[in-house]
């Protein structure tokens, strides 16, 4: 089907551009914002467990593991 390869193309200029503007070399990435500044908080990519719990906890408001 002509729109999925539409679809995949555009999804693969996506990825480049985001590797190119973050310097990165893998999925996922990830970016945290703050939501009422829209400041880019940290980004990272790859899976990064600790950093995903960290800001979870963050965002909770607690620091305890």
């Amino acid at each position: 089907d002509s729109h999925n390869e539409v679809k995949r193309t555009w999804s693969e200029k996506k990825v480049e551009k985001l590797k190119a503007k973050y310097n990165i070399t893998s999925l996922p990435f990830i970016k945290i914002i703050n939501d009422e500044t829209e400041e880019e908080l940290e980004f990272w990519s790859g899976f990064r467990p600790e950093k995903i719990k960290k800001w979870n906890l963050e965002a909770r408001g607690t620091k305890e593991a």
